[in-house]
């Protein structure tokens, strides 16, 4: 068994607003992993983000996890697979968890790591050092400020005639 890792989660996010990431499991192997065996993550929430509820999965059942509710804390989930993960790459399984947390208050740049035990056992390499590229994976997410921008002006113009456009910018986000 060689379990594989890809976390994806938002580009940006505004302060204090909600984010969802998911972590997809793969299977690095020659033969499938069986129904009814466990996949253990590690993930490691950047400082200020909280997870408050366990996260949902699919193809996964009975998912627990510690840490819930805590500011950057380590999230150990653990799910067991309801059907057989056959060989395939963790960015195109159909086994993943997915779950929503809250942004830090403060602005700037967050990477979110997780790691899972490739071996199918409990003991995930620790998501901040982690170094392997299939069992580790991250997320960076740009928190702050979310503008947005709409421009408007005619449908179409008499020629050489004259126009305008109106050009209206937003603050969607919470600073």
């Amino acid at each position: 068994t060689v379990l594989s890792i890809a976390k994806t989660g938002p580009a940006v996010a505004a302060a204090s607003g909600s984010m969802t990431y998911t972590i997809r499991v793969g299977n690095m192997g020659t033969v499938a992993y069986g129904s009814g065996n466990t996949v253990t993550i590690a993930d490691q929430l950047p400082t200020g983000v909280t997870v408050s509820s366990a996260p949902t999965g699919t193809g996964l059942t009975s998912i627990t996890c510690t840490g819930l509710g805590t500011a950057g804390a380590l999230l150990t989930c653990t799910g067991t697979l309801s059907a057989n993960l056959s060989p395939v790459a963790a960015s195109s399984s159909t086994v993943y968890l997915t779950y929503t947390a809250t942004a830090p208050a403060t602005t700037g740049t967050i990477t979110n790591y997780a790691s899972i035990d490739p071996t199918g056992g409990t003991s995930p390499v620790s998501p901040s050092s982690c170094t392997t590229a299939n069992t580790c994976s991250n997320a960076v997410t740009g928190v702050g400020t979310v503008l947005s921008i709409a421009k408007t002006g005619p449908a179409a113009v008499a020629a050489s005639g004259s126009m305008t456009y109106t050009i209206r910018v937003g603050n969607m986000g919470t600073v």
